[in-house]
């Protein structure tokens, strides 16, 4: 029973907080931000790795 009255005051005020009528009419500052201009370009990348592979049956293959 006293759960019931600990919940009603909550979404009394949960109901409230959820008007439309609230509007901000500050002026938005239009804040400027710095960008890069990206331009594509050719890379070769070659790189050598170290790989031992495994399976349920290992095959030699020759």
């Amino acid at each position: 029973m006293k759960r019931r009255w600990m919940v009603i005051p909550l979404l009394a005020l949960a109901f409230g907080a959820c008007r439309n009528g609230y509007t901000d009419n500050k002026p938005k500052d239009i804040v400027e931000i710095p960008v890069l201009k990206l331009e594509t370009q050719d890379t070769s990348l070659t790189n050598d790795y170290v790989a031992d592979m495994q399976a349920v049956k290992n095959v030699e293959v020759r």
